[in-house]
This record gives C-alpha cells, sequence and structure tokens, in this order.
C-alpha cells in the first residue's frame, strides 16, 4: 500500500493545537528546512518500497522503482522552531490521507 500525504496536511505538533487530537503524529528527522516567509517547508526521510506503476514512480521519490527511502515535504506554519538536524514531531491530518495500490496505482480511498 502507498500512502499519499500532500504538504499542506502536515504541521508542527507544538503548534497543532486543538486540531492534534483529530490526526496522528510521527517523529522524524528534518533534513532541509526552507523558510519562504509565510511557510517552512522541511524534507524528511520515510521508508518503504516504491511503486511498481509507473504513474507513481514518480510521486513515490523516483524513476528507478527501487526500495529505497523517499523524500517527504511538509509545509509548515512560519511559526515553527524546527531545525536541520533535529528529530522533530510531525502532526498529520488523517482526514486527507490518500491510499493506493501499488500494483496498478488505483486509488484506494475517497
Amino acid at each position: 500500500m502507498i500512502v499519499g500525504i500532500r504538504p499542506e496536511h502536515f504541521e508542527d505538533a507544538a503548534l497543532a493545537g486543538e486540531r492534534r487530537q483529530l490526526g496522528m503524529t510521527m517523529r522524524v528527522r528534518i533534513e532541509v528546512v526552507e523558510s519562504l516567509g509565510s511557510d517552512v517547508y522541511v524534507h524528511f526521510a520515510a521508508g518503504g518500497e516504491r511503486a511498481a506503476a509507473s504513474d507513481l514512480d514518480e510521486l513515490a521519490g523516483g524513476e528507478d522503482g527501487g526500495g529505497a527511502a523517499s523524500e517527504v515535504v511538509a509545509r509548515l506554519d512560519a511559526a515553527t522552531r524546527l531545525r536541520e538536524g533535529e528529530t522533530a514531531e510531525l502532526w498529520v491530518d488523517t482526514a486527507t490521507i490518500h491510499l493506493f495500490d501499488p500494483r496498478d496505482g488505483r486509488r484506494l480511498t475517497r
């Protein structure tokens, strides 16, 4: 199964507030932080096998179809204090997660 989450559906868990109970949190190692004024983009690695379907290979992080970790980008509020190289807790809005079949790329969620 491939899990799809858009960058805007993440948040620094410290800033999630009351929304925190409506989603889940995960611990990640922040590799890159890009401050863009009103938003901060953080990059981190997520393990797992890549999609076999050619139309999902690009979305899964590359064209080789290998099992290497894929890069994930999260768009966070500019108030975040997260820094490169640190382990951080990110919140995800679980109502917005999409699931795909890795064999044929078919979307499994509405």
